[in-house]
């Protein structure tokens, strides 16, 4: 993209920022709006602590399988 405040471009190719490309591989984003009431959102994160509760859980149980 160019740099609205400088003009230049600001092009970046695959392997220029690792870190964050790897942060991105991982991450799970969401738009939160400003219509979701408390509940919404505490649903929400229930849901994707269940989620990540049951990934962890069969990693856990892999990992305990290789070691073995």
């Amino acid at each position: 993209f160019v740099s609205k405040d400088t003009g230049a471009d600001r092009s970046y190719r695959l392997g220029d920022c690792p870190v964050a490309e790897a942060a991105f591989e991982r991450w799970i984003t969401m738009d939160i709006l400003e219509n979701f009431v408390e509940t919404d959102v505490e649903e929400i994160a229930l849901g994707i602590g269940k989620v990540a509760h049951h990934f962890a859980a069969r990693r856990n149980k892999t990992r305990a399988i290789g070691s073995a």
